[in-house]
């Protein structure tokens, strides 16, 4: 039996948009905080920029995933990787963040925390001097 012309155009459409979908995914998400005054940079976080489950998150040299929460006013959008200040920082890219720990005792009610991010333990509050 020979399928019709429309059947096999419907099939083809169907798996082109199947496959479109399979490839587009959303932008990921990042933690963020609103600074009217510059953060302290006491210290460094070092590791690798990831995306985890829909959140932009940093991998330590010790394999702790940590929430870097960027200061919204420096953070542009995603652009082939999250563009903070004048840098672009990438997926799989080494990074440096100046900044500190946010405690697990301290509030993050003062911080936009996606859902997409809601479940990491371990927080950063990226510094905004020098960014």
């Amino acid at each position: 039996m020979k399928a019709s012309p429309l059947l096999t155009i419907s099939a083809v459409l169907a798996a082109a948009a199947t496959l479109a979908a399979c490839s587009a995914s959303a932008d990921p998400e990042w933690a963020t905080y609103d600074s009217t005054s510059p953060a302290g940079d006491t210290a460094q976080l070092l590791g690798e920029l990831q995306v985890r489950d829909g959140c932009v998150v940093v991998t330590s040299e010790t394999g702790e995933d940590w929430l870097p929460i960027f200061p919204a006013r420096l953070v542009s959008g995603w652009r082939d990787g999250l563009m903070f200040g004048d840098a672009l920082l990438a997926e799989g890219e080494s990074v440096d963040l100046a900044g500190g720990e946010l405690g697990a005792a301290a509030s993050r009610s003062d911080f936009t925390i996606p859902a997409a991010c809601d479940g990491l333990e371990n927080a950063w509050v990226v510094s905004d001097v020098g960014a």
